[in-house]
């Protein structure tokens, strides 16, 4: 139930009740007159035109005076009635006000309860859906925890997703967290089936490397016993070159001592024969000078000489001598020296051919 207290003054507007107190009927019909009276005025020409114009604005200073006068106590008037109403309404006011704070009161309490329960029920929905759409989106998300995982591990995330029942529990969401949960083991059936291919791959890579790792420990090692083998021969062969080496040595030093005896016996033999030669030359001089009256020249002589050495079987060394020197024109002394270098230049060249 409403109840309205109405205002007293409701039966004129606030013009009317305006145009009352400052008496406007009365005031309007002598204004009117007035200035019907002061309409003739247009011009002061002369003394009394100004005494008729004074006399006519005086007349309506009055009328606008006493119109101010009589608005002015109206506005006092309405000033203390203002202030008489205002009072009034704070007494009437303060009269219903507690009442009225009291039984507002009362219902704001009441909805604030009954806001409370409903907000406490919003919020258990919501908890209650939103931890339904949190177990949703725990199997919306489950393949992402596939990544980097093997298919082993794959395949258990995916048995134990099917191992997870859709009951009662989801309630009305029961059709979302099925499209879900088939949605996740697609999409993990595919990650196992990737994965399973990639670790395939992987192990027939391992066991490619693996093989070719054992191909080149068995290249290595047999690499490394061809060369010990060779370093094994090349140090029997360098055995056998050193062991040749020495041979040679030794057979070197052997013909280099037979060849210094030989030098050694052809010098002294030289030597010796050089002496002979020497005493022969000196009885041939000596001969000659006995007969160098019947001498005759040696080109002459030399002919018989060389047939000589022909003729002869066996000659001697100083019948040799005296041939070569007959042959050549030579003295005895010039054809030894001569033969001696030929010998000594044989030995050597025998030497080096050695």
């Amino acid at each position: 139930m409403t109840t309205t207290i109405e205002s007293p003054s409701v039966a004129l507007t606030l013009p009317q009740r305006a145009a009352v107190a400052l008496g406007t009927t009365g005031h309007e019909v002598t204004l009117r007159a007035l200035l019907s009276n002061s309409a003739g005025i247009t011009s002061v020409t002369n003394a009394d035109g100004r005494e008729e114009a004074h006399r006519a604005g005086m007349t309506l200073r009055g009328a606008r005076t006493s119109i101010q006068k009589v608005g002015k106590l109206a506005r006092e008037d309405a000033t203390a009635f203002s202030k008489a109403v205002i009072a009034e309404e704070a007494r009437l006011i303060a009269m219903v006000s507690p009442e009225e704070d009291r039984v507002l009161g009362l219902r704001d309490g009441w909805d604030t309860v009954i806001a409370a329960e409903k907000a406490a029920k919003i919020a258990a929905e919501r908890a209650r859906t939103d931890a339904i759409r949190v177990r949703i989106s725990a199997m919306r998300d489950l393949p992402l925890q596939a990544f980097g995982k093997s298919s082993a591990e794959i395949s258990e995330l995916i048995s134990g997703l099917v191992r997870a029942p859709i009951d009662e529990s989801f309630e009305e969401f029961a059709e979302q967290a099925g499209v879900a949960r088939l949605e996740s083991l697609d999409k993990m059936a595919k990650a196992e089936t990737i994965q399973r291919g990639i670790e395939i791959e992987a192990e027939s890579r391992r066991q490619e490397e693996a093989r070719q790792q054992a191909e080149r420990a068995d290249e290595a090692m047999r690499q490394a016993a061809e060369r010990e083998a060779l370093a094994a021969e090349r140090a029997a062969l360098a055995a056998t070159q050193a062991a040749a080496n020495a041979e040679i040595k030794a057979a070197q030093d052997r013909l280099n001592a037979e060849q210094a005896a030989f030098v050694k016996e052809k010098a002294d033999r030289l030597a010796a024969d050089i002496a002979r030669v020497e005493q022969i030359a000196k009885d041939e001089a000596q001969r000659v000078a006995d007969e160098a009256k019947v001498a005759e020249p040696v080109a002459v002589v030399a002919p018989a000489a060389a047939l000589t050495i022909v003729s002869m079987i066996d000659p001697t060394d100083n019948e040799i001598i005296e041939a070569v020197a007959a042959e050549f024109c030579m003295t005895p002394l010039e054809a030894i020296d001569r033969m001696a270098r030929i010998d000594f230049l044989r030995a050597l060249l025998a030497a080096e051919a050695a």
